[in-house]
């Protein structure tokens, strides 16, 4: 985590709960905060995960389980996915967002969210 320059918050939400502390101290300026879903973030006055305004938090959220997530990974088909830049601190944010999502096997991602939030409190298929 200390040379990494887009962290990837890929565990539960009580683990995030959990883990912020650590993650925060190693975080540097310009790095880049990801999530899989808008829950910490949204929610950030329970969680306590409140990133520092000189990074870049970014989500890209993919339409399936973890486990379809692998399989399609496996046999190089892509998951459709939503995205959205929360904080964009370097002026890259949504490029790092977008190129993150291609990492995940091709992913298409078909609709941005305004928001985390959006994301995190709208139903699937809700336009935000």
């Amino acid at each position: 985590m200390q040379k990494g320059t887009i962290i990837q918050m890929l565990v539960s939400d009580a683990a995030q709960r959990t883990i912020w502390p650590v993650v925060k101290k190693n975080l540097k300026p310009g790095a880049a905060l990801y999530f899989s879903h808008g829950f910490s973030i949204a929610y950030k006055k329970q969680t306590g995960v409140i990133p520092p305004k000189n990074v870049d938090v970014i989500m890209v959220a993919p339409k399936g389980s973890g486990l379809n997530v692998r399989r399609n990974f496996l046999t190089g088909a892509g998951i459709n996915s939503s995205f959205a830049v929360e904080q964009d601190a370097t002026g890259h944010a949504e490029e790092r967002c977008l190129a993150s999502a291609s990492a995940l096997a091709r992913a298409t991602c078909s609709r941005p969210h305004s928001s985390m939030k959006c994301s995190a409190t709208s139903p699937a298929n809700a336009a935000c």
